[in-house]
């Protein structure tokens, strides 16, 4: 992302080296005012489904979404991503791991956050490696309901990674995509998914 601003330390699970993940977090500098300190908080966040949550399941429910995405005048935005390596339940390691995200997004209609996530055909580099990612190809994208969000106070990051390695088959609805989704170059098979992505593209990056 062209002209993002860096912060730069270690989050690390109880254990060490082994067990260490990395993660580069994108904030989205009009929703968050302390940046350096929120994107240490924002690491942590956890999808909690909301009592109340519109369900996304359902195509009418996917489509009217992306009606309002699509909409300039609807107020939604992208307020932050996490981005990290996907291990598909722990059988792709190292150089094999690919590129994930994980977009939190702010739908005025709804009184909860909407999560986004998808999976890019790019290797996971680790950030000091991070000019090598390419979230060009996308191979698959879900969408969750609408959640609130638990803020825990204990530092569960790399349980998150691990839990997020299965969000796929437990959680969200898929978007239909084509095929190896060239999504820069191809606006025209998915334009209000590829504008969603392109508010993405406007948070700074923090590197955790």
């Amino acid at each position: 992302m062209e002209g993002a601003r860096e912060a730069s330390s270690a989050a690390a699970a109880a254990g060490g080296g082994e067990n260490r993940v990395e993660v580069t977090v994108y904030l989205n500098p009009d929703f968050f005012k302390n940046p350096e300190d929120d994107a240490e908080e924002f690491l942590f966040w956890q999808a909690i489904e909301a009592a109340a949550a519109k369900d996304m399941n359902s195509t009418q429910a996917k489509n009217d979404f992306f009606r309002r995405v699509g909409d300039p005048n609807s107020g939604i935005k992208v307020i932050g991503i996490n981005e990290f390596a996907y291990t598909d339940g722990g059988r792709l390691k190292g150089e094999d791991r690919l590129l994930e995200r994980e977009y939190w997004i702010r739908d005025p209609t709804q009184e909860e956050y909407v999560v986004l996530h998808v999976h890019f055909a790019g290797k996971w580099y680790e950030n000091h490696l991070r000019h090598l990612r390419d979230w060009s190809t996308i191979l698959q994208a879900n969408i969750r309901h609408s959640v609130t969000v638990d803020k825990p106070t204990s530092r569960t990051f790399f349980r998150k990674c691990k839990d997020l390695n299965v969000w796929r088959e437990k959680f969200g609805s898929e978007i239909k995509i084509p095929e190896k989704w060239k999504w820069r170059d191809q606006k025209h098979k998915h334009p209000n998914m590829h504008r969603l992505l392109l508010m993405g593209e406007m948070c700074e990056r923090h590197v955790k």
